[in-house]
């Protein structure tokens, strides 16, 4: 709708950026769903860590957050949902997160960035943790092939804007 409004006003700059600008947006959606088939991948092949006791080898909330990159906020709302369980040391009270839940904040924070939601991420992580990646990597798959044709319909749809623009608003060029 803003593109044609735009070319209508005589702004084919402007429905160019905007075009661009829906391209880069669904760039930087295939890299992060690309990054989280990889995780999911390499996670699959691994054999799933055994939550350890051991509170020295683990990392506090906001050393948590920093080594993902996402708010340490973002991280207590993501355990009130109920995808992670970070240990409680018993002298501290601090949460701390251990190699098992930050092999699991990764696969949240992927998630997240590819835009699922809770029920999926909560059913990627039971599925990973039970030993059966599929249904995990099934899910990430299938948005990989909804992208495929978002991506073929914005290249249709650019073909169309460009015989529309060459036909009726030629002296724009």
């Amino acid at each position: 709708m803003a593109i044609m409004q735009a070319l209508h006003q005589g702004d084919l700059s402007a429905a160019l950026a905007t075009i661009d600008a829906h391209h880069g947006e669904q760039a930087l959606k295939r890299l992060q769903m690309e990054q989280a088939l990889s995780a999911l991948h390499a996670l699959a092949a691994q054999p799933v860590p055994v939550q350890s006791s051991h509170a020295s080898a683990a990392l506090r909330v906001g050393e948590a957050a920093r080594q993902v990159g996402v708010r340490v906020s973002a991280l207590h709302f993501w355990k009130q949902q109920g995808l992670l369980r970070p240990v409680r040391d018993q002298r501290s009270r601090y949460r701390l997160y251990d190699e098992y839940q930050m092999s699991r904040l990764q696969v949240v924070v992927l998630l997240r960035e590819a835009h699922y939601d809770f029920k999926v991420i909560r059913s990627a992580l039971h599925e990973l943790e039970a030993g059966r990646p599929e249904q995990a990597i099934m899910a990430v798959e299938k948005r990989r092939e909804e992208l495929i044709r978002t991506s073929w319909r914005r290249i249709e749809a650019l073909a169309c804007f460009q015989r529309y623009v060459q036909e009726f608003c030629g002296e724009l060029l």
